[in-house]
């Protein structure tokens, strides 16, 4: 059949008879052929560049005034006829060069695969969120997105800040504090330790004192509650009242659970109230209790 085409040209030399119907064929081709057998040849293949008829082989297309070089890959031929086409821009202000690492990989073109993080990219295709938003590794998506401020937070400018319930107003106090909510500020503030309170570590700690603080007066408000040694032999059952002249404020260091007092501090004014939750009497068991003043 007539080589009209490169494609039909053969891998075998001697199917080569001719080239374009110029006779190549041996002991009949005339001398005036050759020169129009290889300028059949040229025609053919700059066709083939033109129509990428060299399958598997980048076909080269070169500058002209109507376009920039370009390159071009094309498909498995049985796929279809499908390219890839690596071009330069219409206009260079200068020579640049591409060099290529000495690597097997994949080229990530714009638009179209993500790159990966791996490479230094997100793996994730983002969109403009038309917001100040945080880039972060959502782990349970297992992906790359956008991170919003939440309560108390906000961006501004590049800063990232805070603001909720004063915390962010707080400052080294330069001393062990503890951090609680001041009402009347409105605010997060530094409570400072008072008389017998002290931080040690982590700890809080309260000194002084050997047992309930003892009053010296002999008249205490009504409503005050006070522990008492009982000192009359009339029993009083727990919720029932007697005269204060019957109690004497127990001093702590020295009673005991079971002991009877018929001495102690000063004794009490006014009607208290049996607020041991056990019946009062000197001669049994238990002589002291709490007692409430109610007149």
């Amino acid at each position: 059949m007539p080589k009209n085409d490169v494609s039909s040209w053969d891998t075998t030399p001697a199917n080569n008879t001719d080239v374009g119907g110029v006779d190549l064929a041996e002991n009949s081709m005339r001398p005036r052929d050759v020169n129009n057998a290889i300028r059949t040849m040229m025609a053919q293949i700059a066709t083939g560049i033109d129509n990428s008829e060299f399958g598997g082989v980048p076909q080269f297309h070169p500058a002209t005034a109507a376009g920039p070089a370009t390159l071009d890959f094309a498909e498995d031929t049985d796929n279809g006829t499908n390219k890839i086409v690596l071009s330069a821009p219409s206009s260079i202000a200068s020579d640049k060069t591409a060099t290529f690492q000495d690597i097997t990989g994949t080229l990530y073109i714009t638009g179209g695969q993500d790159v990966s993080l791996a490479d230094g990219g997100t793996g994730a295709s983002l969109t403009d969120p038309n917001a100040d938003r945080i880039m972060f590794w959502d782990d349970s998506a297992g992906a790359v997105t956008w991170l919003a401020p939440n309560t108390g937070l906000a961006i501004s400018g590049t800063n990232l800040n805070l603001s909720f319930l004063g915390i962010e107003a707080l400052t080294d106090p330069n001393a062990d504090r503890v951090a609680f909510w001041d009402d009347s500020a409105g605010a997060f503030a530094w409570l400072t330790m008072g008389t017998n309170l002290t931080i040690t570590g982590t700890t809080l700690d309260a000194a002084g004192g050997s047992g309930q603080p003892v009053p010296t007066g002999s008249s205490l408000a009504v409503g005050s509650l006070a522990f008492c040694c009982y000192v009359s032999t009339t029993a009083v059952t727990a919720g029932n009242t007697t005269s204060g002249s019957n109690l004497r404020l127990a001093i702590a260091d020295s009673i005991g659970l079971g002991q009877k007092l018929n001495s102690g501090g000063a004794t009490q004014t006014g009607t208290w109230r049996n607020d041991s939750g056990v019946t009062q009497d000197s001669d049994g068991s238990i002589a002291f209790g709490y007692w409430t003043r109610t007149a």
